[in-house]
């Protein structure tokens, strides 16, 4: 049952604060997390190391984001 679920929910997911925090750190110069976000994102339904972050809950800090998919 475990291995069915897993193969259909992935285990990242774009969520607002991670596309936020992508969008930041380019405008500021850096690419790397958008480097890792991209790697996470294309295998979505692999753990992968480095990107337990993109797996966990969003803080609440960052329930209040909005971005837009013109972002």
């Amino acid at each position: 049952r475990r291995a069915r679920m897993n193969a259909v929910n992935p285990l990242y997911v774009l969520r607002n604060h991670l596309a936020q925090r992508a969008i930041e750190d380019a405008e500021a110069g850096h690419a790397a997390e958008i480097e890792r976000l991209l790697t996470a994102l294309r295998q979505p339904y692999e753990a992968l190391p480095g990107c337990e972050d993109y797996a966990a809950e969003p803080p609440a800090s960052a329930r209040h984001l909005s971005v837009s998919c013109s972002s």
